[in-house]
């Protein structure tokens, strides 16, 4: 537990009024990381206030007793959600959420943690400064459990960029532990209870409202272990949950993106394709190129690497090298 009293934490604050900053935060039997998480949180140095909210669904484990331990020494800061019984990562997100109320909310589930004290800060004073931009996210590492070790960054950017809403629609950009929103009271739709990732479709609901500044920042870890809701399902199932939540987001937006997600679920099924080739199955492989023609027009680039993979496998490397250069420019 971090070695900080409360009125140290709050010292710093220009106003001890409501809230600036709303930490969004769902757990679920992460004994082994919560701590960490929360530390992340209470570390943070900041000339406004900040709120923590957790969501606790009913853990089988210490979670719950490790998160009283902090909300005891931190009654005016740390706010705990819990039930009597679980309610599934979906229900526990939604209600979370719902309880933030301040003008920002930051997300960072149980399992990631932050590590750089003045994350919030950087990123809240750029949103106060720009009012067109409706996230502010981050660089992160990705932590591998397992071995305890670093093992790569994501996204891979050198510099802060600019992005919008039709770059969410190609994948997610960022870990959701980076993102931080201007709060725009958005209600959860009722198809998130249908999905098995959250964050994403959340991300793009709220860059609806403004553009994204990723940061070049590298603040958080997002951890990788066998227990982790996206990283235990394999590439297969998770390129079909991504495809039902663009499904699901066409449909929301009343069809009016609907010519890029079409292309991007187009994407989507193109890169089962390739999967199938690799685990030598041809038959799903043809039967997800000829699914992806029902979307929109099929993407040059990955055709090309469908046909080379299937019929001259040997050129494969190549292709591959020559997608990754241009889509680098």
């Amino acid at each position: 537990m971090i070695n900080k009293t409360e009125q140290e934490i709050t010292s710093t604050w220009n106003s001890q009024n409501s809230p600036s900053v709303s930490i969004c935060c769902i757990t679920y039997n992460h004994e082994k990381f919560i701590s960490e998480a929360i530390d992340g949180f209470l570390m943070q140095k900041t000339t406004f206030p900040f709120e923590i909210i957790i969501g606790e669904d009913d853990s089988t484990d210490n979670t719950l007793n490790i998160i009283n331990k902090y909300r005891n020494r931190y009654p005016n800061l740390i706010q705990v959600i819990t039930s009597d019984s679980n309610v599934g990562m979906q229900k526990n997100f939604e209600r979370t959420f719902k309880a933030c109320q301040s003008r920002y909310i930051a997300l960072c589930e149980g399992d990631d943690y932050w590590t750089d004290s003045y994350k919030l800060q950087k990123q809240i004073t750029f949103l106060e400064n720009n009012p067109e931009y409706s996230i502010c996210c981050h660089m992160s590492e990705n932590y591998d459990e397992k071995s305890q070790t670093v093992i790569s960054h994501f996204p891979k950017i050198v510099h802060e960029t600019e992005l919008t809403i039709f770059d969410l629609f190609n994948a997610n950009i960022a870990h959701t532990c980076t993102f931080v929103y201007r709060n725009k009271n958005v209600k959860i739709p009722p198809f998130f209870e249908k999905l098995q990732l959250a964050d994403w479709p959340l991300h793009i609901i709220h860059a609806a409202y403004g553009k994204i500044k990723l940061l070049s920042d590298n603040m958080a870890r997002y951890r990788i272990h066998q227990n982790g809701v996206w990283s235990s399902i394999n590439a297969i199932q998770q390129l079909d949950a991504s495809i039902m939540a663009l499904n699901y987001i066409d449909d929301f937006f009343q069809k009016k993106y609907s010519t890029h997600i079409q292309k991007s679920i187009t994407r989507h099924i193109l890169e089962k394709a390739l999967i199938y080739l690799d685990l030598n199955q041809p038959v799903e492989a043809s039967q997800c190129y000829k699914e992806s023609s029902l979307h929109s027009k099929i993407n040059s680039l990955y055709t090309s690497k469908y046909f080379i993979k299937k019929n001259l496998s040997f050129c494969y490397p190549l292709i591959s090298f020559i997608y990754r250069t241009v889509k680098r420019t």
